[in-house]
């Protein structure tokens, strides 16, 4: 079919024809197809299904977007309170991972009926047991692991892992449970998706990742207690062995010890630093950042101070907008020459300014 039919006159519209308008008040995923899932709604803010003192799964009133394939349209099924949903028997031995699912029926595409209804689809019991398929149309709501012998899904050893995906009206955001669950999902969505992280946190997708809109991307690395740099030992990384971080999207610029990476994105950075020294009258300092741990190329003078220190505590401040490449590190690195160890305390800030 081409063309679907709209809400007019006479016996034209046919079931697929509301399932194909259904589908266009949605976001698509990646396919073209409308993107399954659960609506964000009071009732639907947190897990749909929980446990019970029972064989009983519980999934809580909210609404559930579901489609067969993108040919087939989509259609809207909604819970306007807790159901029961029960579960098989507890194995004897070992465990297994069971899947509880929401599902509309078609008497047309060969199922015994016409009505939704709420499944479980038992897997096999194992000693590293895996999660079985469900039926073509179902919409995985949750796994629920079930150990040897337990007699209620609150039992010791029972897990029930809400595994659901958000769907969104066309135009909306689209909800998600972390970041981490955002970003892996990148592929299933279509360029310019807006998402709404709900421990806080607005992106839009650019076609292979997720940039924020709503916070400048942000790490800080800081030494705030005296760490300590020896006389004439090659260029050392610096920050402390414990070093304070804050980042605004920790995916994107995540912390290894005292360095920022490897970065998720190729593009241009904002990288600054400031480096504290104890006073020493002798020698000089030297402070650079590195991606790498290879000297920033070419080498510009406020990439690589180096000024003789003389008196009291001194120090030195750089800052460059860099380029790097998606999985590079980011250093920042000293060398003096005093003739003693000096303490000092360090911070170095990265800002994402734009990805390529």
């Amino acid at each position: 079919m081409a063309l679907s039919n709209g809400f007019v006159q006479n016996g034209a519209t046919q079931p697929l024809d509301a399932r194909m308008m259904e589908s266009a008040r949605f976001i698509r995923n990646a396919a073209g197809g409308v993107r399954v899932g659960v609506l964000w709604t009071s009732g639907a803010t947190g897990n749909v299904v929980g446990s019970t003192s029972t064989m009983n799964v519980v999934v809580v009133a909210a609404d559930f977007l579901l489609s067969r394939a993108a040919t087939d349209g989509a259609v809207l099924v909604t819970n306007n309170g807790s159901v029961n949903v029960p579960i098989s028997a507890a194995p004897s031995t070992n465990s297994r991972i069971d899947v509880v699912w929401v599902k509309q029926n078609d008497s047309t595409q060969g199922d015994a009926s016409s009505t939704a209804a709420f499944g479980v689809t038992a897997g096999t019991a194992a000693a590293s047991p895996t999660k079985p398929s469900i039926p073509v149309g179902a919409l995985e709501l949750a796994t629920v692991l079930v150990p040897a012998g337990v007699t209620a899904t609150n039992a010791s050893g029972v897990t029930i892992s809400n595994t659901f995906q958000y769907a969104a009206p066309f135009g909306g955001p689209v909800r998600y449970r972390s970041e981490a669950e955002m970003r892996s999902d990148i592929s299933n969505v279509l360029a310019g998706t807006s998402a709404f992280v709900s421990n806080g946190g607005e992106f839009y997708s650019r076609g292979t990742y997720w940039t924020r809109v709503d916070a400048t991307t942000f790490a800080v690395l800081q030494a705030q207690t005296d760490q300590t740099l020896a006389s004439g030992t090659s260029l050392t990384t610096i920050g402390g062995s414990a070093p304070r971080y804050d980042s605004s999207d920790s995916i994107l610029l995540p912390n290894s010890g005292a360095t920022i990476g490897p970065l998720a994105l190729t593009g241009w950075y904002r990288v600054s630093a400031n480096v504290n020294w104890t006073g020493n009258a002798t020698g000089l300092r030297h402070v650079e950042f590195t991606d790498n741990d290879v000297a920033y190329n070419p080498p510009a003078s406020d990439e690589r101070p180096s000024n003789a220190v003389t008196g009291a505590s001194n120090g030195q401040s750089l800052t460059s907008v860099l380029f790097f490449s998606a999985g590079d590190y980011i250093k920042l690195k000293a060398w003096q020459n005093s003739g003693a160890t000096l303490s000092y305390r360090s911070r170095m800030v990265v800002e994402l300014l734009r990805g390529n």
